[in-house]
C-alpha cells in the first residue's frame, strides 16, 4: 500500500546474508535500481535537496559524498577520520522516513510496547533523535530508555544528543557484549549494517537476535540482506526518499 508517496511491503526474507565479492561491486547497480524503485515519491526539490547534501558533505568530510570518502578512505578509515564530527547527510530523509515507519508499523500492530531501546552505530544521534521525536506524539508510550553505542562517533552523538554512548563495535557484540542484558525491545541500526564486513555480518545479526524482540534497520541499499537463519523475520519495508526502512522480528527471544 502507500501512505504519503511511500512504499510499504510486507516481505520474509530467507536467502543468504552474505555479501559476496561480485555484490560489493554493486553498489552503483543497487544506487541505480533503488532510483527507479522509488522514483516517483521524488518531488520537484529533490534535486536541490541533493546538491546542498552534496555542499555539506563537502564541507563536512572534504569529499562531494560520503560514498567519495568511503572511496578514499574505506569505511573505517573514513570513521576514524571523521568520527567525532561525523553528521549523517540524509538525516531529514531518515528522520521523515522513521516517523512514516514507526506510524505504518504501530497501525498494523507490528512493534512490541517501547521501553528499551539500542541504537547501535550510532552516528551522531539520527536515529535516536527521530525515535525520541516521534514517542513525544505517544501518550501511550512512556519512560523510554534509549541506549546508544558506536566505537567512532560516541563524541558526536554525546555532543548532538546530550546522552552518552558506549564503545561497542559490532565485533563486541559479535563476541557477546550483549549477551545477558536485560531484553530490549528494539534494535535500531541506521545506514551501517550494508558497510559491516561479511565476515561478521551472521554472527553480529544473531547476537542482536538473543537480546532484542525487534530490529529496525535503515538503508539506502537493498543490502543488508538478512538470513532468516541469523534469527531476523523480515516484517515491513517502507521506502521513503530512497531511504529504506525495514523491521524484522526475532525467532530467539
Amino acid at each position: 500500500d502507500e501512505l504519503h508517496g511511500t512504499t510499504s511491503c510486507s516481505m520474509p526474507l530467507g536467502c543468504s546474508g552474505e555479501t559476496t565479492c561480485h555484490e560489493a561491486k554493486l553498489d552503483k547497480v543497487d544506487e541505480v535500481a533503488d532510483t527507479e524503485d522509488v522514483s516517483v515519491q521524488e518531488d520537484a526539490s529533490g534535486g536541490c535537496r541533493s546538491e546542498e547534501r552534496s555542499v555539506a558533505a563537502i564541507e563536512a568530510f572534504g569529499h562531494s559524498s560520503v560514498r567519495a570518502a568511503y572511496s578514499e578512505l574505506g569505511a573505517t578509515g573514513f570513521y576514524e577520520v571523521h568520527g567525532a564530527e561525523y553528521r549523517n547527510p540524509h538525516s531529514d530523509e531518515l528522520t521523515a522516513a522513521m516517523r512514516i515507519s514507526l506510524d505504518t508499523w504501530t497501525a498494523r500492530g507490528f512493534l512490541p510496547p517501547l521501553q528499551r531501546v539500542l541504537d547501535l552505530a550510532c552516528g551522531s544521534g539520527e536515529a535516536s533523535i527521530a525515535l525520541l521525536a516521534w514517542v513525544q506524539e505517544q501518550p501511550e508510550v512512556a519512560d523510554l530508555d534509549v541506549q546508544a553505542a558506536d566505537p567512532f562517533t560516541y563524541e558526536a552523538y554525546a555532543r548532538r544528543t546530550g546522552r552518552e554512548a558506549s564503545r561497542w563495535s559490532f565485533e563486541d557484540v559479535a563476541g557477546g557484549v550483549l549477551d545477558g542484558m536485560e531484553a530490549l525491545d528494539m534494535i535500531m541500526c541506521s545506514f551501517c549494517l550494508h558497510l559491516l564486513d561479511k565476515s561478521w555480518l551472521s554472527l553480529t545479526l544473531s547476537a542482536l537476535a538473543r537480546v532484542s524482540r525487534t530490529l529496525l534497520v535503515a538503508t539506502p541499499h537493498k543490502r543488508p540482506i538478512i538470513d532468516a537463519r541469523t534469527g531476523w523475520e523480515q516484517l515491513d519495508e517502507v521506502v521513503h526518499s530512497r531511504v529504506r526502512i525495514r523491521l524484522y522480528k526475532s525467532s530467539l527471544i
